[in-house]
């Protein structure tokens, strides 16, 4: 669903005549050459969210690359997820070994990186009706599963001095949600 709103986000910008940059969702396309989140091992599981964040970041900084050598006199870069995002997925403990193992510093990963955060709550939070398995094959969390995961990702961005939540109030649907983000 997330693609979706990068999609219209684009357009959105692009008919206003930015220049604009989409990175894709780092877990979905390593999801999809076939692991399977829920067999891994402790170790896999840890291996995996560091492997997710390195990836994430090397195809950030391409775009970001890309978006500052670009001649274009308004550009925009639209992630799909970022490298907080991670931290959510595995424990505290685990996360501060990764960010020591790659010399990171969370302070920069989550205030220095990225201009503004839009956290997009999951349909299953309050739109529970359009929460779907079917637009993502890697996806296999339920209605609360998915919920608590949101919650966690969403508070892995405390701290941003600029974080928009977009939540499911007020929505009747996914139109409504997209202009809710716009607005």
């Amino acid at each position: 669903m997330l693609v979706l709103f990068q999609d219209r986000l684009r357009t959105f910008f692009e008919e206003m005549g930015w220049k604009v940059y989409t990175v894709p969702e780092t877990a979905t396309i390593l999801l999809g050459g076939g692991v399977k989140f829920a067999e891994l091992s402790p170790k896999q599981a840890y291996q995996f969210q560091k492997d997710v964040l390195l990836t994430l970041l090397r195809i950030e900084t391409v775009l970001f690359n890309q978006a500052n050598l670009s001649t274009s006199e308004r550009v925009l870069v639209i992630c799909d997820r970022g490298a907080m995002d991670p931290s959510a997925y595995i424990s505290k403990e685990c996360w501060t070994k990764i960010l020591e193992e790659l010399n990171l510093d969370q302070f920069s990963l989550r205030e220095d990186r990225y201009d503004q955060i839009v956290h997009m709550t999951t349909a299953a939070d309050g739109a529970a009706e359009y929460y779907t398995l079917a637009n993502n094959a890697t996806r296999k969390e339920g209605i609360q599963q998915a919920i608590e995961q949101d919650r966690l990702t969403c508070a892995a961005w405390l701290g941003h001095p600029r974080v928009d939540v977009i939540d499911n109030v007020e929505c009747k649907s996914f139109e409504d949600k997209i202009l809710k983000l716009i607005a």
